[in-house]
């Protein structure tokens, strides 16, 4: 699992928010407790997000107390045992690193920088990074393989792409990529890759 590995549990019937929350933990294999924030993306699943990054090569260990949970009526569960699961994060060592600089030429104007870095061979594995202003850029902690840049000057800075529209009028905003595969190998950094707006 990647460093910022979040966790969703998902439950058949809705369980009663609180003492979910009372008996969720996530440890490491020392057993320290990981402090995180929990949301509910509905009434039947819940997602933990650790406050900082995992430790690499860890195994954390999810724990749900039965006993703790209960039902939207107040009904404890069923269950008397501890659900537990557990996985494995990534080795660093099996990392590598992207850096290079954005440049704007002729008479585009100063902006926000988005820029969207996606494996070619994993669809759905795609990074992003946000620049103030054009200059040096670095994508860390990515999985061996090859990529393709793209980037858009952000005009109206609100991290999305704008197409234009005709009325009321607003410019289609600057759109590049790098010509070429960028490949990432692990423990290493390539470095000088230029992305251009003209």
């Amino acid at each position: 699992m990647p460093f910022d590995a979040r966790v969703m549990v998902v439950f058949d019937e809705p369980p009663e928010r609180g003492s979910l929350e009372n008996a969720f933990s996530l440890v490491d294999s020392n057993q320290f407790l990981i402090n995180g924030k929990g949301e509910w993306r509905g009434p039947n699943t819940f997602v933990f997000s650790p406050d900082s990054l995992l430790a690499g090569k860890m195994r954390y260990q999810i724990r749900l107390w039965g006993k703790k949970i209960k039902d939207r009526l107040g009904n404890v569960s069923m269950i008397d045992s501890v659900f537990t699961s557990s996985f494995v994060t990534l080795n660093p060592d099996t990392l590598g690193i992207i850096s290079g600089v954005v440049k704007i030429e002729g008479r585009l104007k100063p902006a926000p920088v988005v820029l969207l870095l996606g494996q070619l061979n994993s669809a759905g594995l795609s990074y992003k990074v946000t620049l103030a202003e054009v200059g040096p850029f670095k994508f860390g902690r990515l999985l061996p393989g090859e990529y393709l840049l793209y980037g858009y000057l952000d005009l109206n800075e609100d991290g999305i792409l704008s197409l234009g529209q005709p009325k009321p009028f607003s410019p289609l905003e600057p759109f590049t990529w790098y010509p070429d595969t960028i490949k990432v190998r692990s423990r290493w950094e390539t470095e000088g890759v230029e992305l251009k707006f003209h």
